[in-house]
């Protein structure tokens, strides 16, 4: 498997077109210090328990908003071994329950995931415009364990449709360094 170049960030694979991947499955996404296969996946919706919904707002007979779908992020979600949500946290995104659930982060809770028969190990984070949240090993629920800086606690709680839990040693997220920053922005920029 080609080596990630050293300057580009952890979670960038250099393709190589000598390389075949089996598309029944997953490319690998080597990473520094990363789990190895890692997902990253989107929500419109995104509940206590990290599931995720991208198909309606609404009721699903007749939505006020059809979204563009699963794209096969459910399968995804059911069977990856490490999968990240990214999303701008707001109480319109972060639902008490999702009007439907497209990819299933924890279900219900402690068991649905076995009680479903899903292979994966559910979301290991959920990374937002306000901080990062990790779900809790005995509860499944999402809980707030780092705030960017500037970001308050008070700021991600109202930015929460539900009755955010917050880690008693809530840390600081670490600043990206110049070079991520400009290595970002070449990507960007090509």
């Amino acid at each position: 498997m080609k080596e990630v170049q050293p300057h580009l960030p952890a979670l960038v694979e250099v393709p190589d077109p000598e390389v075949r991947h089996d598309h029944a499955r997953p490319a690998p996404v080597p990473a520094a210090g990363l789990p190895d296969p890692l997902r990253v996946l989107r929500a419109a919706q995104l509940d206590r328990f990290g599931n995720i919904n991208t198909t309606v707002i609404g009721d699903y007979t007749s939505p006020s908003t059809r979204l563009p779908g699963a794209g096969g992020a459910p399968e995804i979600a059911a069977s990856a071994g490490h999968v990240i949500v990214i999303v701008r946290q707001s109480a319109r995104t972060f639902v008490e329950r999702c009007d439907f659930r497209t990819s299933v982060g924890f279900g219900d809770g402690p068991g649905s995931r076995e009680e479903y028969g899903l292979r994966g190990a559910g979301p290991d984070l959920v990374i937002t415009d306000l901080g990062i949240l990790r779900p809790d090993a005995d509860t499944c629920e999402l809980v707030l364990t780092s705030l960017h800086p500037g970001v308050t606690t008070e700021q991600a709680v109202a930015a929460t449709g539900w009755p955010l839990r917050v880690a008693d040693d809530v840390s600081v997220t670490h600043e990206p360094s110049e070079l991520e920053l400009s290595t970002l922005r070449a990507l960007v920029a090509a």
